[in-house]
Formats: C-alpha cells, structure tokens, sequence
C-alpha cells in the first residue's frame, strides 16, 4: 500500500475529472436515482427472492463453502482461500445485481414495504428503555471470532463474528496495511451499502491504509450477511419509521462497543461514520460515557449528518421523494409522539471525547441529511471551528470526495495516534 504522500487516488478522482463530478449536481442525480430506481429495483427483487432460483442458490452455495473454509479448525492454503473469496464474491455480486431484471416491469413498484408501526405498539416496545435511557444500550458480552487472513496485494483481510443480540451474527472485515499497524479505524457505513457483495470500489479508507492504519469495516444490523428475508439492506430502516430506527440503534450501538475492545488490544481507534454511520457513531459517543475506557473511541470523524433524527431522515431530500413525513403522519405519529423517543435517538448528553477529537465533515450543499442538522450538531457539542469541514458539496460528493481530499480524516489520525 502506497504512504499517504504519494498515494494517489483513481483517475475518476483525480484532476480534470473529479471536480467536474464531486459537485451538487451530482447529488440531486444520485438522490433522485436513488429513490426512482435503486429503491424500487430493490423492492422488486427482494419480493421475488424465492424466485430467484440458481443465482440465489450459487449465493448461498458459495457462501456456506466460504464460512466453512474461512472458519475452519485449520486454514486451507492461500490458494484455495482466494478463490473462496472470487468465488464467494462473485457469485453475490451476480444474485444482488439481479435487480436489474425488474426494470422492465418497476412501475408502480413502492420504494420500501412500508409497515410504519404506530406510537402505541412502539411504546410498548420501547417505553421502559425510555425510562432509563442510561440503561437503554446495555453492553454485550462477546469477544469477536477470526477466520482465517487472506494475502492481498494492499495487506491481508480477515473477517470477525460474534453472536449479535437479535439471534443473529454481527460480522466486520478487517483490512491491514503492509506497513506496521499505528491502530484501527472503524468504518460505519450508510444505509443500503453492502459492499462486501460487490466488486471492491474504492473507498476514503483507503486513505487509512495507506497512513498505515487498519481499518475494521462493520456491516450494520439488516445489511449484507444481516439482511433479513424478503427484505433490501437497510429496508426495515426505511419501511418502519421511528421503530425501525429504534431497533437498529439498540443493536449497532452496543455492538460497536464490541469492536472497539476488540481492536483497542492494538493500538487507538477512531470511529468513522458516514450519513447512517454518523447517525450511529454519534448516539453511541454519547452512551460511551457509561461504557469501559476499553470500549470507547480515542477519536471520531462523522461525515454528514444530523443533530435531529426525527427531523433530519423525514425533512431531507430522499425523505421528501419517498413522502416519509405524510407516511409518519398517518400512521399517527404527531411532532410530540416523535419528540418523545429524542433522547433514544439523538445524541442529547454530549459525547465521551473532548472536542480536540471529533471532527465533522459537512456539505454545505447537503439536501438529504440537511447542512443546517450538521451545524446543529456542531453547535450542540460547542465545537471549534476548525473541527468542522464544510466543502461546497452535497451529501454523495462530500463523502466520495474525502477520496480525493482526506485532510479532515489524515488529521485526526495524526491527533489519536
């Protein structure tokens, strides 16, 4: 892996190209694709799961032989780990990518199966973790199994489990560096991504590796190796409305109190969130305040976000598209009904680190997780200016551009080294 001096970002990145692309525009296409395609191709494919016949069954085929070798007592040669892994890899790309064959026969396809759930059966649910919200996210007793590493051209990979509270499996990717570790960034992803499905793209922890950092890549409850039948990644999220939030906080948060530990026995660790991720990495640097030093993050980098959950997912852009607000409203969620699950929600008691160890990356062209949340957040924490990164850009730009310009992540690693 390339030092962080002379790495240099791909081609679609670089200059002339990417400053033609990394701008607003770019983000009013991605939110509106979006909404109109990805959303209802997803819908579509997740309905007819059953049918998808030999591509689901080569995905799960070539999965199970994947965890059997990668997890076995004794590790099959490198040889054969690769190519479990092309296997493996390929033969999810090819079922995922089979939401391509519904584009004939989208119209009128809904974005989500929506099943907003109303006020009272959430409070039923809820209502007692309400009462003591420092309790709310309770620790989880779980150290993370390793398979077996895989040698790559930029480092070695190895994927960590641990039995996850829903009765699922929590899973990470770990990507080491071939210099010497200085410590671990954990990334959290945005909703939908399920990257360990798809041909490797590059990604702004790439410039992690290669400032000689490890970067342990968590796959968020109801994403990827988490989905749940007959769903998208990340659909519950979208389809049930405050409780669907709710739910994924209560596992994600305590989960990465999990990882944290874990990685901490290797040197500091910096939480890095983007848009989902950042909803997540903030929630849980407040309740680290309640958490073993062990536990919690030397460093935080959220990238795009919002000070107000109930606010900021229904208000932002693809909010509006999918008509979340009037979705909310008629299963019967007034403003006060909302406002009532903030403190589950939103990071209201401030977080565990000292402002000299956050930083926020925000676009100031940010429609979807409006610019105007982000500076909330950074206003409600008392943040210096200089730890907030505002860039004439949009929510997909922003984000994607830390590729090309990755001084506000490069800087904190510097800090919590």
């Amino acid at each position: 892996m390339k030092s962080p001096k002379d790495y240099r970002p791909p081609w679609l990145w670089r200059r002339p190209v990417g400053p033609l692309w990394l701008r607003p525009w770019y983000d009013g296409l991605a939110t509106w694709s979006v909404a109109r395609l990805h959303l209802p191709l997803s819908r579509a494919w997740a309905a007819a799961e059953a049918e998808e016949g030999s591509a689901l069954e080569r995905h799960l085929a070539a999965d199970a032989a994947w965890r059997q070798g990668f997890f076995a007592p004794e590790p099959p040669t490198p040889e054969e780990l690769a190519g479990l892994e092309r296997a493996r890899r390929a033969a999810a790309a090819n079922w995922m990518g089979r939401r391509i064959r519904h584009l004939p026969s989208l119209a009128g396809v809904s974005a989500a199966a929506f099943a907003i759930e109303p006020p009272d059966r959430v409070e039923v649910r809820h209502g007692q973790r309400l009462a003591r919200p420092e309790t709310a996210f309770p620790l989880l007793d779980a150290v993370p199994e390793e398979s077996h590493s895989l040698r790559q051209a930029t480092g070695l990979s190895r994927w960590l489990r641990f039995a996850a509270r829903d009765g699922g499996t929590a899973w990470a990717r770990l990507d080491r560096p071939t210099s010497p570790v200085k410590g671990t960034v954990i990334a959290l992803h945005g909703i939908c991504i399920e990257a360990d499905f798809w041909p490797h793209s590059p990604d702004y922890s790439d410039r992690a590796l290669a400032a000689g950092w490890q970067v342990l890549r968590i796959e968020a409850p109801w994403h990827g190796r988490r989905r749940l039948p007959g769903t998208y990644g990340g659909e519950p999220l979208i389809a049930r409305g405050p409780a669907g939030f709710l739910e994924f906080f209560e596992l994600a948060v305590p989960e990465l109190a999990v990882w944290t530990a874990w990685a901490k026995r290797q040197g500091p660790v910096v939480w890095s969130g983007v848009s989902l991720g950042a909803l997540t990495a903030q929630k849980a640097v407040e309740v680290a305040r309640h958490w073993p030093e062990e536990s919690r993050p030397d460093g935080l980098l959220l990238i795009t976000t919002a000070a107000d959950v109930t606010q900021g997912t229904p208000e932002g852009s693809l909010g509006r598209l999918l008509r979340l607000r009037p979705r909310l409203q008629a299963a019967g969620w007034s403003e006060p009904a909302l406002a009532r699950w903030i403190p589950l929600l939103n990071p209201l008691g401030g977080p565990v680190l000292p402002p000299q160890r956050l930083r926020l990356l925000l676009g100031s062209a940010d429609r979807l997780l409006p610019f105007a949340q982000g500076v909330a957040l950074a206003q409600r924490w008392k943040l210096p200016a200089e730890r907030v990164t505002v860039r004439p850009q949009g929510h997909f730009s922003v984000s994607l551009g830390l590729l090309a310009q990755p001084d506000p992540l490069l800087d904190l690693l510097g800090e919590a080294a």
